[in-house]
């Protein structure tokens, strides 16, 4: 049997799921179902759920954005990596308008251009710390005391295969107090 699916839709997924699929183009692909299935997880590269501490304040703002950023955990090889003392993001994907609990599954289109010349071998089984910010503006530049944020932890076993890894479970809350006057909040 074949599929039409179109690069720019989500993939089909289980209707309890709000899973978000990062991809490039427009383009559209005939192939059997198990093989678009089989090239689809070859992509993936980050996956897990993004969800609200029960008591953090969000603001209903249509505009509001979730940023989601992907670093390799320090390893012995990670130094081959790092720019200005920092490990760069492996990845980085925005989200308009997110519904929370949110599922996402970040794929190679999301890659930022210093991991894009580096073999995917090097750090495709290694765990991943994913930091994730709803942005009450939707504006990447801008840092507001209001933002809330939260980290997450994808545990890839050695492993390149999404099946085996277990997700990022990543909770925003509000920032702390240093976060609150950095950001210009008392």
């Amino acid at each position: 049997m074949m599929m039409l699916w179109l690069a720019a839709l989500t993939p089909p997924q289980p209707f309890t799921s709000r899973r978000v699929a990062i991809t490039g183009g427009a383009s559209v692909l005939l192939a059997p179902f198990a093989r678009s299935v089989a090239a689809q997880s070859s992509q993936v590269l980050a996956t897990g759920t993004v969800r609200l501490q029960i008591d953090a304040p969000q603001a209903d703002n249509p505009q509001q954005a979730l940023y989601v950023t992907v670093r390799l955990v320090p390893q012995n090889n990670v130094g081959r990596y790092i720019t200005a003392g920092k490990v760069p993001p492996l990845a980085a994907a925005r989200f308009p308008s997110p519904t929370f609990p949110f599922d996402f599954s970040m794929s190679m289109d999301s890659v930022t251009p210093e991991f894009a010349h580096v073999p995917r071998a090097e750090w495709d089984s290694q765990d991943l710390v994913v930091s994730a910010r709803l942005d009450t503006d939707g504006v990447a530049a801008t840092r507001d005391p209001a933002d809330l944020v939260g980290r997450g932890l994808i545990r890839k076993s050695g492993t390149d295969d999404p099946n085996m890894w277990t997700p990022a479970d990543v909770e925003l809350q509000g920032r702390g107090l240093t976060g609150r006057l950095l950001t210009g909040g008392k």
